[in-house]
């Protein structure tokens, strides 16, 4: 049997990489930072997702698995030394903090099973980061060279599919199986096993545009929404300005990597129309528009393709009038939207647009948010 370690047991390790392993019958590791979460794993001993397929749901129980602290070297260790797979499933800003934690595992590792391949695999939203990663395990942690050319697939994902949870040590989650999940190719396991993993030979271009597609009306929705009112992206869609304005996002984003993307629009269109699931989960605002100065900054899903429709003439109103709102959201538990906020009070609408989405405060851009800022206050 193979042998997974999941960094990071939140919404996505359990809902979307514990469900699809347990699938495959893999030994299952979840290892995470947060005492809360893995006590919560290992006092029930199982935990449940409610799979939302296009035409019907299901209830899966995952139960035999390993859970431990990161910091619980002994355990995790033994976990990593016969790893074929290690998911990374956390945050950009948490990679480098794990990596450091797993570093004695993964020399020990080397010294005792120097031949067995292995699949890193990362399972966030932000993209470009795989050299970086790369060279943080090389030059800062002083992994072996040879070793990790030889037996180490660091591999970049998109993924295609939501989990969700009312709190991160939750044991009841979420999840929505309509798409594949793309894995950029080659990898050290058997993908063609797994029904909903996929290998993709082109992933950083495809997860710009999913970063685009996906994730820009999302964030939309989540700033629009919490503006409005809502409490969960759910309702907040169901509203009929903030769906028009989720559409729109999505059809100048088209636009725009039309314009500037090797993809047809068949391709594009193929890609982007995903079947819709039978049922809904519930989804918080405060969840997707967590960390704004991320979410709005110059190459991620609002600013980034915002910035391609301008600089191809293509006009962008709606991308624009959410990067707005993502500027006035000022949700008191999460620090960045705390820095923004701050940061207009310090000095001014125009130049905190600037210094958040990091365009010089005399692009056009900066003009054109801060008059649909001021419409909103």
């Amino acid at each position: 049997m193979k042998n997974v370690v999941i960094v990071g047991a939140g919404k996505e390790g359990k809902g979307t990489f514990g469900d699809i392993f347990y699938e495959n019958k893999w030994n299952i590791t979840f290892i995470d930072k947060d005492e809360n979460v893995i006590n919560s794993l290992n006092e029930k001993n199982s935990y449940i997702v409610e799979a939302l397929y296009e035409n019907y749901n299901e209830k899966h129980i995952i139960d035999h698995y390993h859970a431990y602290l990161i910091d619980d070297y002994t355990n995790s260790y033994e976990s990593i030394l016969n790893a074929d797979v290690i998911v990374l499933a956390l945050y950009p800003e948490d990679i480098k903090e794990a990596l450091s934690k797993l570093k004695f595992s993964l020399q020990k590792r080397i010294k005792s099973n120097y031949e067995q391949k292995l699949t890193i695999l990362c399972g966030t939203n932000k993209n470009h980061m795989m050299s970086k990663l790369e060279n943080f395990l090389l030059d800062d942690l002083k992994i072996e060279k040879e070793w990790y050319c030889s037996n180490v697939a660091l591999r970049d994902m998109i993924i295609r599919r939501s989990s969700n949870s009312d709190a991160k040590d939750a044991v009841q989650l979420t999840t929505k199986i309509v798409q594949t999940l793309l894995i950029q190719s080659p990898v050290y396991f058997d993908v063609s096993k797994f029904k909903w993993f996929e290998l993709n030979n082109n992933l950083e271009m495809m997860k710009d545009i999913k970063l685009f597609t996906y994730n820009s009306p999302h964030a939309a929705c989540a700033y629009v929404g919490y503006k409005y009112g809502y409490q969960t992206i759910e309702e907040a869609s169901k509203n009929k300005d903030i769906k028009t304005i989720m559409e729109a996002c999505v059809l100048e984003a088209k636009k725009g990597i039309l314009s500037s993307f090797e993809i047809t629009a068949e391709e594009l269109d193929d890609f982007v129309d995903a079947p819709k699931p039978n049922g809904e989960e519930r989804e918080y605002i405060t969840r997707v528009a967590l960390d704004p100065i991320r979410k709005l900054s110059r190459n991620d899903r609002l600013t980034g393709i915002a910035m391609i429709c301008m600089e191809n003439n293509i006009e962008c109103p709606n991308l624009i009038k959410a990067i707005a709102y993502g500027m006035s959201y000022d949700c008191k538990e999460d620090i960045s939207a705390k820095k923004i906020q701050n940061l207009i009070l310090e000095k001014g609408i125009k130049k905190a647009i600037s210094d958040v989405i990091g365009v010089d405060e005399m692009h056009p851009i900066i003009k054109k948010i801060q008059n649909e800022y001021l419409k909103i206050r």
